[in-house]
């Protein structure tokens, strides 16, 4: 809250900003999408949601015995990336690096890999430029 406005994220209309930055910046800009490649997806043995007893009932499994349904949780994060659809593209025309940072094996709720993301992240980033920069793209 700021003066009475409720205050939210940009990411829910703009989430990689490349087109903003080209317009305060003169330099070249490095847009990185960590958005996920593939959408939330179901057991393809479930062909209906299971009663809400069942689906209380699996959060109390060990993560490997449970049916792979996504929870309430993953999906508003999923809803609220909607917008995500025309990234590529629009990174494409406003950055002249676009990173897509390779993270299928997490999901999106997976907090306790942060230390995992941010590494894989880095180390992605960093081949990336190396590439980008020994093609002479940087001058």
């Amino acid at each position: 809250m700021e003066n009475g406005d409720l205050l939210v994220d940009g990411g829910l209309l703009n989430n990689v900003p490349a087109d903003i930055m080209m317009e305060m910046i003169k330099g070249k800009i490095i847009a990185v999408n960590v958005s996920p490649e593939v959408d939330l997806t179901v057991a393809s043995h479930i062909c209906e949601c299971p009663p809400a007893l069942q689906l209380i009932g699996e959060r109390f499994k060990a993560q490997a015995a449970r049916t792979n349904i996504p929870g309430l949780f993953s999906l508003l994060m999923r809803a609220s990336m909607i917008n995500i659809g025309g990234v590529e593209d629009k990174l494409r025309e406003h950055a002249d690096l676009c990173l897509h940072v390779p993270l299928k094996q997490f999901r999106l709720t997976d907090y306790n890999a942060i230390e995992q993301i941010v590494d894989t992240g880095y180390s992605y980033a960093k081949q990336e430029i190396e590439k980008w920069i020994s093609k002479g793209s940087i001058c």
